[in-house]
């Protein structure tokens, strides 16, 4: 009995010591990875920190960048962001929500450009500020584009997923592009090698048309000094500077992957009966595919629109809407959004 008893516990020791190195592998290689996966959320949060390159060649280049986001060994000279991950690391996590790749811009035999297109993710950025306090802003805050003379407009950023076909000779497999170039998400659409692309048309540009918008905001500054301007505009520049991260903070690059199905219903006022309107609202309900619902001509003038679909392709009809037709002249939209039903076959037209 007491060989039997000192046999059971020489395993059960064996086992928790075996199970203990097998749970502290794993942590190591979660705290290298430098990334969490919230499958539940579609979320993942990337550690990196404000590249030092970048701001080191900020004078050499004019601030001009023309990525967000690289891996430690990517063209850090050129990004905002430095990622502590691998980056098929985060090709994983994203494929296991269920995205679905799509393709990196190119064009077409005329020249014209071809966007990029992919499931679509929100990129933030969160980090601690001096007093401890944690700041987060969306990714586009630090870029300038000088196409527009603005911030950078919020986006969806398509998942193009990158291209496999390099041959590495250690695991006798073809990898990622991505974990080559060390490239992870472009500004510009000259880089097929990464997972996440612009998908602004500006971005097609020969000449990428971003600057990191801290490098922006110095020389606004300097300038508004050097010209007498008033101290409240100098001071409003100085916030704006002073509420991005400088280089070399440690950051979280926050890569949001959830994109809920849900109805949308609007109401559209003015010049909006007789010119066309519902048929432009089908035909770019129909251009950008999936969504489902009617528009219809109401009594009092207005015109009423109930769609469906994803919230990123519904944001896009929105858009568009509030646009309208030339001969259209939109005076107010009324937006309400309602949880989605799932009744809707078709887009169409209601008489």
């Amino acid at each position: 009995m007491f060989r039997l008893n000192r046999t059971i516990a020489c395993i059960a020791i064996s086992v928790m010591m075996c199970l203990s190195l097998f749970i502290s592998k794993i942590v190591a290689e979660s705290d290298i990875a430098g990334i969490q996966v919230f499958e539940k959320e579609k979320r993942i949060e990337v550690e990196g920190e404000i590249s030092t390159e970048l701001e080191r060649y900020a004078d050499t280049l004019g601030g001009a960048m023309e990525y967000l986001a690289v891996s430690k060994g990517g063209k850090e000279y050129e990004s905002v962001i430095v990622l502590d991950c691998k980056p098929d690391a985060i090709y994983n996590a994203l494929i296991k929500f269920g995205l679905k790749k799509g393709k990196p811009a190119s064009f077409d035999e005329k020249g014209k450009p071809i966007l990029p297109t992919g499931d679509p993710v929100r990129l933030f950025v969160e980090w601690k500020d001096e007093e401890g306090k944690t700041q987060r802003i969306r990714a586009e805050e630090f870029i300038y584009s000088t196409k527009t003379k603005k911030r950078m407009q919020y986006v969806y950023w398509p998942f193009t997923g990158s291209e496999i076909g390099y041959f590495d000779p250690e695991s006798d497999d073809e990898v990622l592009m991505t974990n080559v170039t060390k490239n992870v998400i472009s500004l510009h659409h000259g880089d097929s090698s990464v997972l996440l692309q612009n998908p602004l048309k500006e971005a097609s540009a020969e000449a990428v048309p971003y600057r990191l918008f801290s490098k922006v905001l110095k020389e606004r500054i300097q300038q508004k000094k050097s010209q007498g301007a008033p101290q409240a505009q100098i001071e409003k520049l100085e916030e704006r500077l002073a509420s991005l991260p400088k280089a070399g903070t440690k950051v979280k690059l926050i890569i949001d992957a959830n994109n809920p199905l849900m109805q949308i219903h609007v109401l559209i006022s003015g010049k909006v009966q007789g010119v066309g309107f519902r048929n432009f609202t089908m035909r770019n309900a129909r251009r950008i595919g999936g969504i489902k619902g009617y528009v219809k001509n109401l009594e009092d003038g207005r015109v009423e629109l109930v769609a469906e679909g994803h919230k990123f392709d519904l944001d896009k009809l929105v858009k568009r809407v509030e646009r309208g037709p030339r001969a259209a002249k939109v005076e107010k939209v009324e937006k309400e959004r309602r949880p989605f039903s799932g009744k809707y076959q078709q887009f169409e037209i209601v008489p």
